[in-house]
């Protein structure tokens, strides 16, 4: 076979074949993680492509230059051995060679948080394989156009074209969930309309729905302990706080269910009011309110009227506010006239509905006396930190509202478990660590830094600092650096916007460069840590990003 154009038909098939399916594989693999920040976006486009041409990284900038050297090293493989018989081998044995390269340098990129094979997620899978292998398809059938012309193997650019698949990857993943979205905003309008008729049909059932800008998982968590020692209580799960995951914990509701807990949670206006549609809740609880996710919210005023859409719920009989958080208190203006409102918290001057006092922390937990007018209670939780207590005071003060005894508030508080990554304490070898990596904000990470000052012993702070502050990125990071120097011996910060700015709070606050350290991520951080923590550390981890902040 000395002309290239005389290669069969079957062989050309077969071998583009295989060649696009290989490259697909290849593909696959190396989109986990965008697959997973997609996810985590909860799909949405606007924010994958934020992270996917964010500037310090240029992550899609790395990809094209890299696809072109790749399609470049093939092109001329292609090129030089085009008068051999078996170039489209050799040219493809480059291929993979350079792909094997990739896959080595991929294997190495952890992912915090994997692609969940939900059942969405195996619809935007499996439509990501087949535009991939389209496409795939369609840039090996190009090289067609070069049969018989003189000097190129035109079966060997078969394998140039597609090369350029890298580059175009993401964007397919964003196309895949394009197509997918008028099907998946059916799907998930079907889920809510069920749930809706769920909860009508259950008249007696007290719904109760939970909002702020932190704080509520934990109160959410508190209160259904709190509650269930008297009613059944139905809450949703870890932080399913979107209308399709609250619609999905509707379908467990039960004949026996006596109370439903909700979190609503928002990034935008208008996401409070529509999971209000679904819930409609009964009563209303108001968390802390700080400028988390201000980048997408523009303002604190816009926060706090978006929170405020659940005080306006037509069918809100009683709102709770934290006595401690200012912010959280002006929401109380907004609510309707025959709503009832309570305030609890340590604030006496808010006179608050359940208080508390003799406020001490140990190791073990924290212990208080709580005060319900002439009736008081002695209560310990192995929960830390004023701050947890000051939830514990809200969660309390929505059960005595519903008709609990001070005895059963404080039975619930007892079998309070920390929630996971919220001011959770570890002990590893004698060293003390405290997670408080779930999300972060000013007013928390203030109370995580009591915490770690109550301990005795180096203290070890591991950090990437605050997200999502808009403008205030370095005005709060540099507090936060401020507020770390007066306390910690040791900082690890991790690579984000803030970085900057804390190190800088960090030096203004008397911090030599010896103490701090800069990491990559938490993987690097933990592995920086395991040759530097002694018996007797305290280690505390505030915030760690996803992988849409890496």
């Amino acid at each position: 076979m000395t002309d290239k154009s005389t290669y069969s038909v079957t062989f050309v098939f077969v071998f583009i074949a295989f060649h696009c399916v290989f490259c697909a594989l290849f593909n696959v693999f190396c989109a986990k993680k965008d697959l997973a920040v997609l996810q985590r976006n909860g799909y949405k486009v606007k924010g994958y492509f934020a992270w996917l041409f964010k500037r310090v990284k240029r992550r899609f900038l790395k990809r094209a230059v890299c696809s072109l050297f790749v399609f470049a090293l093939c092109f001329c493989a292609a090129l030089f051995t085009a008068k051999l018989t078996f170039s489209p081998f050799l040219t493809d044995g480059v291929y993979v060679i350079l792909c094997g390269l990739t896959l080595l340098f991929k294997s190495k990129e952890k992912a915090k948080t994997p692609f969940v094979f939900t059942a969405r997620g195996k619809r935007l899978f499996a439509a990501f394989t087949v535009l991939l292998l389209i496409f795939s398809f369609a840039l090996a059938a190009f090289s067609l156009l070069f049969k018989g012309v003189k000097n190129i193997n035109y079966l060997s650019f078969s394998v140039a074209f597609p090369s350029i698949m890298f580059a175009i990857t993401p964007l397919l993943i964003a196309l895949a969930s394009l197509i997918l979205s008028p099907f998946e905003k059916a799907n998930n309008k079907r889920y809510v309309e069920k749930a809706k008729r769920k909860l009508i049909a259950q008249p007696n059932l007290i719904r109760i729905a939970i909002t702020g800008s932190y704080g509520k998982t934990t109160i959410k968590e508190m209160l259904a302990t709190i509650l269930s020692e008297k009613f059944s209580v139905l809450a949703t799960p870890a932080s399913f706080n979107t209308p399709l995951g609250i619609a999905k914990t509707v379908e467990k509701l039960s004949d026996e269910t006596q109370i439903f807990i909700a979190e609503a949670g928002a990034r935008r206006k208008g996401d409070i009011k529509e999971l209000c549609e679904i819930i409609d809740p009964d009563i209303a609880v108001i968390t802390g309110i700080a400028s988390q996710h201000i980048e997408t919210f523009g303002s604190l005023d816009e926060i706090k009227n978006t929170k405020a859409e659940l005080l306006e719920s037509k069918n809100v009989r009683a709102a709770y506010f934290p006595a401690d958080d200012k912010d959280a208190l002006s929401l109380k203006t907004r609510v309707f006239k025959d709503v009832k409102t309570y305030v609890a918290g340590f604030d006496k001057e808010e006179k608050p509905y359940l208080t508390a006092e003799n406020f001490t922390l140990n190791g073990q937990g924290s212990a208080f006396t709580l005060v319900f007018g002439s009736e008081k209670a002695q209560v310990f939780t192995s929960l830390l930190g004023k701050h947890n207590v000051a939830d514990i005071l809200l969660a309390s003060a929505v059960a005595l509202g519903l008709g609990l005894k001070l005895g059963e508030v404080a039975a619930g508080i007892a079998r309070i478990k920390p929630v996971k990554h919220r001011l959770e304490v570890v002990r590893n070898d004698n060293i003390l660590i405290i997670d408080d990596a779930y999300n972060s904000n000013e007013k928390g990470v203030k109370t995580a830094l009591e915490v770690l000052k109550s301990f005795d012993g180096r203290k070890v702070l591991v950090t990437p600092g605050i997200v999502e502050a808009g403008k205030k990125t370095y005005e709060i990071n540099f507090a936060l650096g401020l507020a770390a120097a007066a306390v910690c011996d040791i900082i690890v910060l991790e690579e984000s916007d803030g970085k900057t700015a804390l190190y800088e709070g960090l030096i203004k606050g008397g911090k030599k460069e010896k103490d701090i350290v800069f990491v990559k991520n938490s993987f690097a951080a933990s592995e920086y840590l395991k040759g530097v923590l002694k018996s007797g550390d305290k280690v505390l981890f505030e915030n760690d990003l996803g992988d849409e902040y890496t």
